[in-house]
């Protein structure tokens, strides 16, 4: 997180903990009027906040995927199925079952001004149970691809608010199951990832609409 020519340059990643905690560090050297922050273990940690997906009562979370990063941002997805199965594929592939569906996306936000982490934004709404959402840089959105009324789908998040830009719903089949693999998007600007049934190419046009995507 920072390219050459930003601020600050760190590095972002969750931990262990049974909350997992998003930890960035400083990447290079430290500046030097950089306080230790009360609690942690290093200088070098510049910030830690739980990834509780808006749940303060929340004994658990994980997240097996990397943390999707744009300009200061971070955002994580919930892996951790509700019965806290393992990821193993006969889990992956009973996803759509409610009692495992997991929920939950968070964006963490570091401001250089203030050298503060902050929680941006939280959707408790939207299921992104095993892929890496993937960032458009050009128009600040997000897609997911996770489950919506037990079927999968595609999810377009606005990147600054977490609002919804685009819902289109793939099918029920488990095809279109990402299987733990990360979307990407093409030159077109067209999303395509790896699933189940092969690789999905989504012809969606315009992510400005909620509907129904064409399939490749």
């Amino acid at each position: 997180m920072g390219g050459p020519d930003d601020k600050d340059k760190l590095v972002v990643f969750a931990d262990a903990a049974n909350v997992n905690n998003l930890i960035v560090y400083w990447r290079d050297e430290i500046p030097a009027d950089w306080k230790q922050i009360p609690g942690t273990s290093s200088r070098r940690i510049a910030g830690l906040l739980p990834v509780d997906f808006g749940d303060k009562s929340l004994t658990s979370s994980y997240s097996e995927n990397s943390a999707t990063i744009f300009d200061y941002g971070a955002v994580l997805a919930n892996n951790q199925v509700k019965t806290n199965e393992k990821m193993m594929l006969d889990v992956q592939l009973k996803m759509k079952d409610p009692k495992r569906t997991p929920y939950g996306v968070q964006k963490f936000q570091w401001d250089p001004e203030t050298r503060e982490w902050k929680v941006a934004w939280t959707r408790a709404d939207v299921s992104s149970p095993n892929s890496t959402p993937v960032v458009t840089t050009l128009n600040r959105q997000l897609h997911t691809v996770g489950l919506k009324d037990g079927k999968w789908a595609m999810q377009t998040l606005d990147w600054d608010t977490g609002e919804t830009r685009a819902l289109y719903t793939l099918g029920a089949s488990e095809r279109y199951n990402p299987i733990m693999l990360a979307l990407q998007v093409l030159p077109s600007s067209d999303p395509i990832f790896a699933a189940f049934g092969g690789v999905m190419h989504l012809r969606l046009g315009a992510l400005d609409t909620v509907g129904d995507a064409h399939r490749k």
